[in-house]
């Protein structure tokens, strides 16, 4: 459960502007907005957040702890920069290509 809080919550700060931005850069012909789209504030993601949030003010605080451990741990791995470092613009538009 916090994985997928932490995905989820983080998946509510992309926009509709964000979308439109990550569209005028692939090539033409890629179709990939819909999972952007649909993992974005403007899909369902915020929806999903408020149904998790229920859901845990439900729980013990030791099952509290643990999603709260392990969204921590999620985001955390999100925002790491891998050890063989990120992939740069020149990579992304060939594996579209």
């Amino acid at each position: 459960m916090g994985y997928a809080y932490a995905l989820e919550r983080l998946a509510t700060t992309v926009d509709a502007h964000d979308v439109e931005r990550v569209e005028t850069v692939l090539p033409p012909g890629v179709r990939a907005r819909r999972c952007l789209r649909v993992h974005s504030a403007i899909g369902s993601d915020e929806d999903h957040v408020a149904g998790t949030v229920r859901v845990l003010a439900r729980c013990s605080a030791e099952e509290r702890q643990a999603v709260a451990i392990a969204a921590y741990e999620t985001s955390r791995l999100c925002f790491e920069t891998p050890s063989s470092g990120h992939v740069d613009d020149t990579a992304i538009a060939a594996s579209l290509a």
